[in-house]
């Protein structure tokens, strides 16, 4: 399965799910310059799954310092993005995305 997104400045991003060739979650851009940056997600694969661990600290610290661990516009946009992919996997077409704003 291959996600692309288009967003309004001109930057492409892509998404592709295989099982078969990988099994974590990476990311990979390439800038103007050609330079390439790269990272992988290293979440545990077995339960009981570590990385929920690290979520709840960060709910549990937001509780109590009334400070928010990253911007609620990522929290949306993220989401959206999920939403929206996942609508244009069902109806086997592209979705424009204009409540996001990208």
């Amino acid at each position: 399965m291959l996600f692309m997104v288009h967003y309004v400045n001109g930057s492409r991003g892509y998404v592709i799910q295989q099982n078969t060739w990988i099994d974590r979650w990476g990311f990979a851009c390439r800038y103007h310059s050609g330079e390439v940056h790269s990272a992988v997600c290293m979440s545990d694969l077995e339960r009981p799954f570590g990385h929920f661990e690290t979520l709840t600290k960060m709910i549990e610290d937001f509780i109590i310092s009334g400070v928010e661990p990253f911007p609620a516009q990522r929290t949306f946009f993220t989401s959206g993005m999920i939403n929206y992919a996942m609508e244009s996997l069902y109806e086997r077409k592209r979705i424009e995305t204009t409540e996001l704003l990208v």
